[in-house]
């Protein structure tokens, strides 16, 4: 069975990497999508497995990535991965932990641990 990874980065390198860390560790075989903003995942839909999403994107702010999240965070698991801290914490919090933040340029453990799940 194959998984499917949805990636929402505007930083090409950034969602190469993600796409790379994503296919090295997940448990099962999985294909990588990658999207440069919010209306077009919205466009494509929330299909997938897993949703490794920045919050600060060509077409919203983090606060408005942030409500979007919430909303869809029971449709499938979703790993916030941003610079803006103080909106990925409250992100975390405001999904009472059922949204994961990881910090663009920190420690990949919970990315790897999460995609190792799958």
């Amino acid at each position: 069975m194959t998984r499917t990874i949805l990636v929402v980065e505007d930083e090409i390198t950034v969602a190469l990497a993600l796409k790379d860390l994503s296919k090295s560790h997940c448990a099962l075989p999985c294909e990588v999508k990658i999207f440069d903003s919010l209306d077009a995942l919205a466009k494509h839909g929330l299909r997938g497995d897993l949703l490794i999403c920045d919050l600060c994107l060509p077409d919203s702010d983090s606060a408005q990535t942030r409500e979007y999240l919430l909303q869809h965070q029971d449709s499938i698991r979703i790993i916030c991965h941003s610079a803006d801290v103080e909106q990925g914490r409250l992100l975390g919090a405001a999904s009472g932990g059922r949204v994961k933040f990881v910090e663009k340029g920190g420690d990949l453990d919970e990315i790897e641990l999460t995609l190792s799940t799958l």
